[in-house]
């Protein structure tokens, strides 16, 4: 953030970055959505990104937030990461409740290469 905008958005002071926001949801291949929590106020907006590039926002209500339904498909081996921007502050760090995306395995998981096939096990 250039220090005009700083200048323009708060006297000059930098401002208070917003709390990291986390996932709850499993984010596995097939979902169709993402969800999570905030300790930030109603309005915040959360940003989502699979593997550092912004894939689509939302807004938080009462303390949670959900993509439903995702706008590109989760894909496994992937990293999802969240960001969020309270009203009046800067964005949290864009790398908040880093999780890969999981494949869907069978259960009982027989050996490692059955759910993660070509990963070099």
């Amino acid at each position: 953030v250039s220090q005009s905008r700083y200048d323009d958005l708060n006297g000059g002071t930098p401002l208070d970055r917003s709390s990291c926001p986390s996932i709850t949801s499993q984010v596995k291949v097939g979902n169709a959505s993402v969800s999570g929590t905030t300790s930030e106020a109603n309005g915040t907006i959360i940003k989502l990104f699979y593997n550092n590039a912004l894939v689509q926002s939302t807004t938080v209500t009462g303390g949670t937030w959900t993509f439903n339904p995702l706008t590109s498909p989760l894909i496994a081996g992937n990293t999802v990461t969240v960001s969020a921007t309270a009203p009046g502050k800067s964005e949290s760090f864009t790398n908040c409740s880093a999780k890969v995306v999981a494949s869907n395995c069978t259960s009982p998981l027989v050996n490692a290469a059955e759910c993660a096939p070509k990963k070099g096990f």
